[in-house]
């Protein structure tokens, strides 16, 4: 008995180790893989692939749902167009249209008709065809549920097929910017068999989404049956970074390959390393003072609108802010249809500039209320600096959050305010009702005429001219355009760098 008792306590003594083992063994692994960064759940992709090659990719922002008709998010279009979903028309990093599910196009002289060619053997990655048939399920859905850039639709009288190849777009009056608009969200070509957009997305793109975790993580699979080139990357994962920080440090201790980090924390030091690239590109975003040109403001007079663009030395500004790419004169940034450089217009010159101001007297000009969003404080505070020692002009600076700025703005109630411009469409703040209550006859009848252009020669010198005549009445003081940054482990090849706050496209990297 006692013998038997013995060999069954060493049986399980030995099955005790074992378990032990097995714990260790599992609680290994579970290092091995990783955890989510800023979610604790596990998750696989962070972890290099066994099997073909994986890249892991650091953003400030990841959205709450997939759905790209309605997330106003802007990283769900930053993260998914170009890599899950695809546009009848395209962009290149120059932000020139080229061909996309659309392998060409016409458009008719009185800019009414857009015929459109599609590529042959195209399919979603769940197999099913791709067609015209889609595209124009797909227009129309976007105009009858008002999902985001139906705006840029307006206009439309029918979209029709011919057969699976052959799309034409009619209007009512011509749309100078519709191809444009459709390399964006509106031109997305959707599967209808899609019923949750939320929590997946069924594209045509080199790649497919295997995992999301809300506000977290974005991971995809390359998709083997893509129509198009095959990607290099098998595996991707998106992951989000609360600060430039801790984007840095996942980068040095390998938990990421690529970083797009936020321009406007940049920090010299943050992202120097062994074996890191950091490189800069260009936006289409603006960053401008704007002025109240309201009936009830010194700036509704132009001498003080122009007075004011002497007194700041925008070159330098532009020079010290650690997210500008350039400065800027107009509305217009250099990515951008119709871009002249402006920035001779109004050279600095304190001495014109109070030439100008001298019109007024001290007391009628009063105190100058200067809204600034959070994120830009130093740089309110070098505009509020210029125009007091440059200008004698009295300023007072408030500082908030970007929500109570744009109210501010709303309601008239400020008399300057430092705001971003990003969007095509936001350079008709100028020529109508705004927030900036600008009123130039001779604006609005040039932006009408941008508006009327029948073809793309037309549409980009009538912009030249709309943008010149905006600039020269000192609308406002356009300061800079904002560079995007991206930061990338020595071993990886051919990302982009411009726009990539925009869009993210992927396909195209290589990895040693």
């Amino acid at each position: 008995m006692s013998g038997s008792h013995a060999a069954g306590h060493k049986r399980s003594g030995l099955g005790t180790w074992l378990v032990f083992l097995l714990i260790a063994a599992l609680l290994t692994l579970l290092l091995l893989l990783g955890w989510s960064v800023g979610t604790g759940h596990l998750s696989t992709l962070l972890a290099p692939g066994k099997e073909g090659k994986s890249l892991r990719v650091g953003v400030r922002s990841i959205p709450t749902s997939l759905d790209i008709r309605k997330e106003q998010d802007k990283s769900v279009e930053q993260i998914l167009l170009g890599n899950v979903y695809e546009t009848l028309v395209s962009r290149d990093e120059q932000n020139q249209l080229k061909p996309g599910l659309a392998k060409e196009w016409k458009v008719s002289d009185d800019g009414l008709t857009y015929q459109f060619t599609m590529r042959n053997g195209l399919h979603f990655s769940n197999g099913h065809s791709l067609t015209a048939e889609e595209a124009v399920s797909s227009l129309k859905a976007t105009v009858e549920g008002q999902y985001l850039g139906a705006s840029e639709l307006e206009g439309l009288a029918k979209v029709s097929n011919s057969d699976d190849q052959h799309l034409t777009i009619s209007l009512s009056r011509p749309r100078p910017g519709l191809l444009r608009a459709l390399s964006g969200r509106t031109g997305i070509v959707y599967d209808k068999a899609n019923s949750d957009y939320g929590k997946t997305a069924v594209g045509s793109g080199p790649f497919t989404v295997s995992d999301f975790s809300a506000g977290q993580t974005i991971g995809m699979a390359k998709n083997t049956s893509y129509w198009g080139k095959q990607a290099s990357i098998d595996k991707l994962a998106f992951l989000h970074y609360t600060d430039n920080a801790a984007m840095s440090k996942a980068l040095k201790e390998g938990k990421i390959q690529l970083a797009i980090p936020q321009a406007r924390e940049m920090n010299d030091k943050l992202f120097t390393g062994t074996g890191l690239q950091v490189r800069s590109g260009q936006t289409t975003e603006k960053v401008l003072l704007a002025y109240n040109s309201g009936s009830n403001s010194i700036y509704a007079d132009e001498h003080m609108r122009q007075g004011t663009r002497h007194l700041l030395d925008t070159a330098s500004i532009a020079s010290s802010q650690p997210d500008a790419a350039g400065p800027l004169g107009g509305p217009i940034s250099p990515l951008e249809p119709g871009y002249e450089d402006l920035t001779g217009l109004f050279p600095f010159d304190k001495d014109k500039g109070r030439r100008l101001l001298s019109y007024f007297s001290s007391r009628y000009i009063g105190t100058l209320d200067l809204l600034v969003p959070q994120p830009y404080q130093s740089l309110g505070e070098t505009i509020s600096q210029q125009l007091q020692d440059n200008g004698g002009l009295s300023v007072k600076m408030e500082v908030l959050s970007q929500e109570a700025v744009e109210q501010r703005m709303a309601d008239g109630l400020y008399t300057l305010a430092l705001m971003t411009m990003d969007q095509p469409e936001d350079t008709d703040i100028f020529a109508g009702d705004s927030i900036l209550h600008y009123q130039n006859r001779r604006a609005q009848d040039l932006y009408e005429q941008v508006m009327a252009a029948s073809n793309d020669q037309a549409y980009q010198e009538a912009l030249k001219a709309y943008a010149r005549e905006v600039s020269q009445n000192a609308a406002s003081d356009w300061l800079y355009t904002r560079k995007s940054l991206v930061v990338a482990s020595g071993k990886l090849h051919d990302y982009p760098v411009n726009m990539v706050d925009e869009r993210l496209p992927l396909a195209a990297i290589r990895m040693d």
